[in-house]
């Protein structure tokens, strides 16, 4: 396992080192900013940079306060600026190649790092612009009760190191506005890290939710093989955690299972053979990734609501995993007789970014079918 993990750091800082590489590349032929002296100052700053995430990274891991919280966030907030420098800097030499005239003009140089800043600052902008997407979902034999009630569903909100009690307050106001009658949260609540678990959950636990708030572990919840810290903390902030488990609520039924061994048809349909449930009754299923989609269909699920997939978070990375969720990354969509709705999330995970998909809440107001 630990050469799995040095493999998986070795692959990570090689890609980042070739970033700063197509950096140091920009900055010669795009803005020749060229010279002995220059260079080495370049080269030596760039190296500085290039180690920054993983340092702050291996920090993290080991203290916890607002000094490591600030320069864990200012290293990742390099790397996604690391990204669409990349990005454009590539274009920009290609552009330079093609046309003389573009690689001659120091102007063409500014303009593409210019661009790659901007979307850099757009992409933070947007990651804390959180917005509240709205669905209407029809379930069969649902209770009067529950007829034109909204559920609120907020995944991957990776309260860590860079997202506290900042962001728990707003995310609060916004789902407290909305006035549900109960919080879904299909995991990835915390980033990971060690980081103050307790505070959050407090304050995501006083949301007025006459119906209770439900939680399901995400992959983030399960990076160590104790995830107690997470769990009690959700606890003692008045969430209720569903781990192969179901709650009826005025006959509707909720059932929770975690990110592990849900992801296979099979495995799944085993975790859900073994928690008992009504097939004549609606049942929403707390799931953190949109994976073994038919595993919950064929297990007479209603409707499944899960995260984990930021539709991307970053462009063109959307592309991606629209791939390798089978369109089922992002939206409301149905799978044979079940709803399924995936959110982008209201979180980061790495740079606190995005471009091509937005931080959101979602609304479901529940209707009779």
């Amino acid at each position: 396992m630990i050469w799995g993990i040095i493999g998986l750091i070795s692959v990570f800082q090689g890609i980042v080192f070739f970033g700063h590489w197509i950096i140091y590349k920009g900055l010669i032929n795009l803005l020749h900013l060229e010279g002995s002296a220059h260079l080495t100052a370049i080269k030596w700053t760039l190296f500085f940079f290039s180690i920054t995430f993983s340092v702050a990274t291996i920090l993290s891991q080991k203290f916890i306060g607002p000094i490591i919280n600030w320069i864990y966030t200012a290293a990742a907030v390099w790397l996604g600026t690391l990204f669409w420098l990349t990005i454009v800097i590539i274009v920009g030499l290609i552009l330079s190649a093609l046309l003389p005239a573009f690689g001659d003009s120091r102007f063409f140089g500014i303009v593409i790092f210019s661009t790659g800043l901007l979307i850099s600052a757009y992409g933070v902008w947007n990651s804390f612009n959180t917005q509240i997407t709205s669905y209407t979902v029809a379930l069969p034999n649902l209770p009067v009760v529950w007829e034109n009630k909204k559920i609120v569903l907020v995944a991957d909100t990776h309260f860590g190191n860079i997202r506290g009690k900042g962001s728990a307050e707003k995310f609060a106001r916004l789902i407290s506005a909305q006035k549900p009658e109960m919080v879904l949260i299909p995991g990835d609540f915390y980033d990971g890290p060690p980081a103050d678990f307790e505070t959050p959950a407090k304050i995501i636990g006083q949301i007025h939710a006459p119906k209770g708030i439900y939680f399901s572990s995400g992959n983030h919840e399960e990076f160590h093989q104790d995830n107690s810290a997470y769990l009690e903390a959700l606890k003692a902030g008045g969430i209720k955690i569903l781990n192969n488990q179901a709650v009826e609520v005025d006959g509707l039924q909720i059932l929770g299972v975690p990110f592990k061994n849900s992801n296979n048809v099979d495995s799944l349909i085993k975790l859900l053979a073994a928690i008992p449930f009504n097939k004549n009754k609606p049942s929403i299923l707390i799931k953190h990734a949109p994976l073994a989609l038919s595993g919950a269909a064929k297990s007479g699920i209603n409707l499944e609501v899960s995260g984990h997939t930021h539709k991307g978070q970053m462009w063109p990375m959307s592309l991606i995993t629209k791939w390798m969720f089978k369109g089922y990354d992002y939206g409301m969509k149905n799978f044979e007789s079940m709803v399924q709705i995936t959110t982008s999330g209201a979180g980061t995970w790495g740079p606190p970014q995005r471009v091509g998909s937005k931080a959101e809440i979602v609304v479901i107001n529940l209707v009779k079918k």
